[in-house]
């Protein structure tokens, strides 16, 4: 069975707005880690898929959650009635995140009946800098 859809990777922010031209404008892109103050904490992550599709009739997706992350909500996406494209972003979607300590955030897209990992963020507390001035250096 040949599959239609491909997500290929995906941005993670803190807010996607949409201008008046159709354009999404991404506000706070986390890279690999998302650093918070301190736990506990709770955020909105906002998560655009990046990906090549045909017209197909469903696109299903999901975060999971590992290590000590929560959502209050189920964090699954269906996308229909997609245009073909060679790659471009889907629409976002958005998922309320609790976060009682460390832990890892995985997008998963759905290819027949297996899901596939797509990307990953580590979750902190603290910020980058602070985190390198623990790490050992080496000469």
């Amino acid at each position: 069975m040949s599959h239609d859809v491909k997500v290929i990777t995906a941005i993670a922010c803190d807010d996607v707005r949409q201008e008046v031209t159709g354009k999404q404008i991404l506000i706070g892109v986390y890279g690999p880690e998302i650093w918070v103050s301190h736990f506990p904490a709770h955020f909105v992550l906002h998560v655009v898929p990046i990906g090549t599709f045909q017209a197909s009739p469903e696109l299903r997706m999901r975060l999971r959650l590992s290590g000590n992350l929560r959502a209050p909500v189920s964090i699954e996406s269906k996308f229909q009635g997609l245009k073909d494209t060679k790659m471009a972003p889907l629409p976002p979607f958005r998922a309320p995140i609790v976060v009682d300590g460390p832990g890892v955030i995985q997008l998963e897209s759905q290819e027949g009946e297996a899901w596939k990992v797509v990307q990953e963020w580590s979750v902190a507390s603290g910020t980058p800098a602070a985190h390198n001035e623990q790490q050992p250096r080496t000469s």
